[in-house]
């Protein structure tokens, strides 16, 4: 289970294009606060603050809690808005989450141990097909990511969904079929590769 981050925001803050601007000339980000059940919120981080958050590759699967002027609200990244030249964010919308809900999110996955393939080091590659999986499961129960141990593999293994190991009150979402999901495999390159594509032109 995922530790709620504090992070403190600024309230009582205008909608609209020129609220927003004077937002961002003050070194802020603007954010919004709905769903829930409750009425949409205006807040501000501070821009620092936003763009460390961002750049974590886990940022749309970490619960945080925002404190505005004092009241703290538990939610969920949504979605960033980036400008098109910096791409510094722009405006974030958070969504409230509670205990009770169950919300979908994207969870990393790492693969670890890569140099302990007998694969790898004599010079085949790890074939990432999916770096996140989609699962369903309490805002306060997201994992943090999900591991796939690289140790002994050879040329044609493959690695699945299920392969992972997932937390209790956490399931897997398939979109296309219930058939586990191709995270990733290990294929051989160099010179027979070469000699089959030489073949395969003539």
């Amino acid at each position: 289970m995922q530790e709620s981050e504090i992070l403190n925001a600024t309230g009582k803050v205008a909608s609209g294009t020129g609220p927003a601007r004077a937002v961002r000339r003050q070194g802020n980000v603007p954010c919004v606060i709905y769903g829930g059940g409750g009425e949409p919120v205006m807040a501000a981080l501070e821009g620092r603050v936003v763009v460390k958050h961002c750049a974590r590759a886990d940022f749309f699967s970490r619960v945080v809690t925002l404190s505005i002027d004092g009241k703290n609200v538990t939610v969920l990244p949504k979605s960033v808005q980036y400008h098109p030249v910096t791409d510094l964010p722009l405006h974030v919308d958070f969504l409230r989450v509670g205990s009770d809900s169950e919300i979908k999110v994207k969870v990393p996955v790492e693969f670890i141990n890569e140099d302990k393939s007998p694969a790898i080091k004599l010079g085949a590659i790890l074939n990432v097909v999916q770096r996140t999986v989609d699962v369903l499961c309490s805002p306060l129960s997201i994992p943090e990511r999900f591991e796939i141990d690289l140790s002994g593999s050879q040329v044609g293994a493959t690695f699945t969904t299920g392969d992972l190991s997932i937390p209790a009150g956490c399931r897997i979402v398939h979109v296309t079929s219930a058939a586990p999901l191709v995270l990733a495999n290990v294929v051989q390159v160099g010179r027979g590769a070469d000699k089959d594509a030489g073949e395969s032109a003539n």
